[in-house]
């Protein structure tokens, strides 16, 4: 291993763990606003919220055109390219707030529901606020310093939440989610601009804003396709059965996406500019690709298990009993979220090698499987969404990591081999978990709930200590040797 690909390892571990800190801080934050909201407001205010945040979403997607992560990729003249991109990103984000502006009524139309159309006019000033935000974001990404993004995460988490709290006690309602995102996207933007204490100079190239373009359009097209997949539940939901079935599967999806999504994409965000580095060097990207999915799912695949046995209890302790018919749809998602774990990180490697067309093709077949099979299974109500959006994620998790082992030259029992530790112990881990829930079906919501989960967490620990002792001595090793080999540096 060269002194540089130790240095990017050491790097991209540090980064891990403190963007990990990010998502217990920041994530926290989140889950502790959502359990007050959750009893403060009614179904239908997040499913209104829902509503235009779909239209938000996909707008946000070209609001920079892909420059953030073209920046994070292009390794020459970074301070040329940046303040190139920052009149880029200004002038994109401005664009994009008056387009969600102007179309707001076209959305509340399509989603026969007036009152999207203002909600959405509010919620356009998102993409001007947030512009600037990104753009130094993706710098600190560049450089691995998850650190200093930690702290403006933290503060962006405190003041959606505490905005969205207030205004909700004062009788805001659906109102007090909406002014609770606009205070988070230009928070995160000042705390940005206050910790880099970067001052633009004005300096416009064509040539790189040429080759930033290049770039950004495949990765465009990627966060389209991607944004249209991810959102296409809520679309049909909200379309087909309204406001209020929106809500009940909106709340049901947040729990798996506050625990594993997140994760994963957390941990994306390390890896895309650490695998960038090592573009040219493929046996190091690949060993650096198995060792992540085989750490990553040591966490999502236990995750996802216990979810689907607590959610019971999860809801009726922290949402209250008028979230019950969330219950089956965080069971469901709980088993779509581990399953779209296993090859999230596929696309980092499609991109770190200058293949981001991959992603697209991949994401057109993601379109054209997911949305016939979520629209026949809205026909049967919500549970039947969540219970599709499973099934056609197992389809589509066998197929990216089929193209990911062609790629960098892996083998599919290689791949087999990295989900094995996790897939062992999560089992045994399930029958110990699923015992103890029956044992206490009689018990109060919360003794359940913890009693479950520290049978779960014991019994998981010790199977992996006496199955796969190699693999936890391996991660502990890593993190230690990156975390003192850094101190001795400094």
């Amino acid at each position: 291993m060269t002194i540089e690909t130790q240095r990017i390892k050491k790097a991209a571990v540090q980064g891990a763990a403190w963007n990990y800190a990010t998502f217990l801080g920041s994530k926290g934050m989140v889950f502790l606003t959502t359990v007050i909201l959750a009893r403060l407001l009614a179904p239908e205010d997040f499913g209104l919220l829902a509503l235009g945040m779909i239209a938000i979403s996909y707008l946000d997607t070209i609001d920079d055109l892909g420059v953030s992560d073209a920046l994070v990729y292009r390794q020459e003249d970074p301070d040329r390219a940046y303040n190139v991109a920052f009149f880029i990103n200004l002038a994109t984000g401005s664009l994009a707030t008056l387009l969600a502006f102007f179309s707001a009524p076209l959305a509340a139309w399509f989603f026969k529901e007036p009152r999207v159309a203002p909600l959405l006019q509010a919620l356009s000033f998102s993409f001007v606020l947030a512009s600037v935000g990104n753009l130094l974001e993706s710098r600190f990404r560049k450089e691995l310093d998850f650190r200093t993004k930690f702290f403006v995460q933290v503060g962006k988490a405190l003041a959606k939440g505490g905005v969205s709290i207030l205004l909700a006690l004062t009788g805001f309602g659906v109102w007090s989610l909406v002014w609770g995102q606009l205070a988070g996207a230009a928070s995160g933007t000042l705390l940005f601009w206050f910790v880099s204490r970067w001052v633009p100079r004005w300096e416009f190239d064509w040539s790189i804003a040429r080759s930033l373009y290049a770039y950004g359009s495949q990765v465009i097209l990627v966060e389209v396709l991607g944004m249209i997949h991810k959102n296409i539940d809520y679309l049909i939901v909200g379309s087909l059965l309204g406001a209020e079935a929106l809500g009940f599967y909106s709340m049901g999806f947040r729990l798996p996406e506050l625990v594993i999504i997140n994760i994963c994409y957390i941990i994306g965000q390390t890896l895309f500019p650490a695998y960038a580095k090592l573009q040219n060097d493929l046996p190091q990207l690949r060993r650096g690709y198995l060792k992540t999915i085989e750490y990553l799912t040591l966490v999502t695949v236990p995750a996802g298990t216990l979810m689907f046995i607590i959610a019971p209890e999860f809801v009726t302790f922290f949402y209250g009993e008028k979230w019950q018919p969330s219950v089956v749809i965080v069971q469901a998602l709980s088993l779509y979220a581990l399953i779209y774990s296993l090859s999230y990180n596929a696309g980092d490697i499609y991109k770190a090698t200058g293949r981001p067309v991959i992603l697209n093709q991949l994401g057109l077949l993601k379109l054209a499987v997911t949305i016939p099979a979520l629209w026949l299974a809205a026909q049967q109500g919500i549970f039947a969404v969540a219970v599709a959006q499973a099934l056609v994620t197992l389809f589509l998790t066998a197929v990216r990591l089929s193209v990911a082992s062609r790629i960098i030259g892996l083998s599919l029992r290689q791949i087999a081999q990295a989900f094995r530790p996790s897939f062992l112990a999560s089992a045994g881990m399930a029958l110990a978990a699923w015992g103890t829930h029956l044992l206490l079906s009689a018990a109060p919501a919360l003794a359940s709930l913890v009693l479950v989960s520290l049978a779960a967490g014991l019994t998981y620990a010790a199977l992996l200590w006496f199955l796969e002792r190699d693999v936890l001595q391996r991660v502990l090793r890593t993190v230690l040797d990156s975390f003192s080999l850094r101190k001795a540096s400094l």
